[in-house]
Formats: C-alpha cells, sequence, structure tokens
C-alpha cells in the first residue's frame, strides 16, 4: 500500500495534493493521521475541515493553500498529485512542476 509520506520524496518544498470530492479529501485527512501527519500547529487532521487542496511537507505536516497557493496550484509551481488517482494505485497521479529533490 502507498504510503503518504512517500510523496514527499518527489519535491523537498512539499507537495500539493488535490481532491475531486470531500470524500476523497476525508479518506486522504484519515490516512494522513493514521500516518501521524498533523497541521503544523500539532492539531490531527480530523479535527479540521475538508478542502480541495493541501500542502504536504517533508515533516510530516499539511497545510490549507490560500489564494496564492491555488494560483501557484494553477500554475504548476510545485508537483501536484492527484489523490484519488494515487490512493487507487495508478502510475499516472503526477503533474505539474518538475520534480525537485535537494541534492
Amino acid at each position: 500500500m502507498r504510503k503518504l509520506m512517500d510523496l514527499v520524496e518527489l519535491d523537498d518544498r512539499g507537495v500539493f495534493v488535490y481532491f475531486r470530492t470531500p470524500a476523497l479529501c476525508r479518506d486522504f485527512m484519515c490516512n494522513a493521521e493514521a500516518e501521524g501527519i498533523t497541521f503544523g500547529d500539532g492539531v490531527r487532521p480530523s479535527q479540521r475541515d475538508v478542502t480541495d487542496i493541501f500542502v504536504l511537507h517533508t515533516d510530516k505536516t499539511i497545510a490549507y493553500v490560500g489564494a496564492v497557493g491555488h494560483m501557484a496550484f494553477g500554475a504548476g509551481a510545485r508537483v501536484r498529485v492527484d489523490y484519488e488517482k494515487y490512493r487507487n494505485g495508478e502510475e499516472d497521479f503526477i503533474h505539474g512542476a518538475k520534480l525537485f529533490r535537494n541534492a
């Protein structure tokens, strides 16, 4: 089974994870919590509202994406992960920017 934290290997700056439906977002939040991922302030994902995009960071935190982040998402500024495809094991789940890894 794929782990969410494996996604941060795609881009050290964090990756956008997006959801087509609120149900997919809730599934992501449940899986994130099971992996020990929290918001930056330590709040568990299940204690927050769903959204259409999160940023997943290397330090096992997620964050909501504001207006500027939505523009960056639309411009492909970072790696974008289609959560539904990732969860379902599909290979074409990555969209957007070139992979970025610090050497």
